[in-house]
């Protein structure tokens, strides 16, 4: 008896329709296709042809472009080298006159001149 009271309920399940049934709709009549027409062809092989000419032209200028300047990136990088070469340069050269003054016994504000200050009673002054 389950069994025939499972079937039975199984059965109202699948019958019964899983949304509500819409209102009827009234839709226009759609034109029929037979009234459209193509205004405007356009030829494949003239298109794909203006694309060739357009990349081939695109080729030629970026082309141009690489002779013009075959390597902008490595020329930069070699200019930046030789500007701080350049600067470290002067730098080292101011160190060194620097260095060498500091170290100058004739000058009054060198170090030379205040370690020696020490041993004459005189030149404290």
């Amino acid at each position: 008896m389950n069994a025939g009271v499972a079937l039975v309920g199984a059965g109202v399940i699948a019958l019964t329709p899983v949304a509500a049934p819409s209102a009827a709709v009234h839709v226009p009549a759609l034109p029929s296709a037979a009234t459209i027409e193509l205004t405007a062809f356009t030829n494949p092989l003239e298109t794909w042809a203006s694309v060739a000419t357009a990349s081939f032209a695109n080729l030629n200028n970026l082309g141009q472009v690489v002779t013009d300047n075959p390597f902008p990136i490595l020329r930069q990088v070699i200019a930046n080298q030789v500007a701080n070469a350049t600067k470290l340069a002067g730098i080292a050269q101011t160190v060194g006159t620097n260095f060498v003054s500091l170290l100058d016994p004739r000058d009054p504000f060198s170090s030379a001149s205040y370690l020696g200050k020490g041993d004459d009673p005189d030149r404290s002054r």
